[in-house]
């Protein structure tokens, strides 16, 4: 019992030390509780994610950072195969840490097929495409952004990019459709993504 509360006073002194960004002391907190807790995949998890968020804000040595976390995350997906959080951390790790949009898209399309309904996994397969064509095509991005947006339709920001692959496939009034629900969702869409709606119905308005 009394290990049981150190555990949980270690994660959440961690936790804590996650919102003041300090993510080296994060990491001496997770690997505390790691040896109660050794077969638990999501303290590697974070430990894999604090590795990328130490790479983000310190350039001295990314490359030993970013081997950290691959080791960390791949640890944790030996535990847990099949858990689709962990394969989409993986994917976020290759895309937003190493620029490899291939990996990151293998990693996407093995969640995708454990969990179709995974909306983390859909969108982020779908942008892919936006930065490289050749791993992800616009037909894939469109139909996993499409059940992207069956699955959550109050997240304007999926609607928004919809409706700019939609443009992009030749689809105008389907964009159009899309972005108009963009702007009706409960949430407020981004100020960059309303000030390029404007910039489309200027451009239309001067045709």
């Amino acid at each position: 019992m009394e290990n049981n509360q150190q555990i949980f006073h270690q994660l959440i002194n961690a936790n804590i030390l996650r919102r003041e960004g300090k993510y080296r002391k994060v990491i001496e907190h997770y690997k505390d509780a790691l040896a109660g807790m050794k077969d638990n995949p999501f303290i590697r998890a974070m430990i894999s994610i604090c590795y990328l968020q130490i790479q983000s804000e310190d350039s001295n040595d990314p490359e030993s950072i970013l081997t950290n976390a691959i080791k960390w995350i791949t640890e944790a997906i030996e535990l847990s195969p099949n858990d689709v959080y962990l394969r989409v951390t993986l994917a976020d790790i290759y895309w937003h840490g190493f620029n490899d949009y291939g990996g990151a898209a293998n990693e996407y399309r093995k969640a995708i097929d454990i969990k179709p309904d995974y909306v983390q996994a859909l969108s982020g397969a779908s942008a892919i495409h936006e930065l490289s064509e050749d791993v992800v095509t616009l037909d894939e991005a469109i139909n996993w952004l499409e059940s992207a947006v069956e699955l959550a339709p109050h997240q304007p920001h999926l609607h928004f990019r919809l409706g700019n692959l939609y443009q992009k496939a030749g689809r105008d009034v389907d964009a159009k459709e899309a972005w108009i629900r963009s702007l009706l969702c409960w949430k407020p869409l981004g100020e960059g993504e309303t000030n390029f709606l404007k910039m489309i119905l200027s451009k239309e308005n001067t045709e």
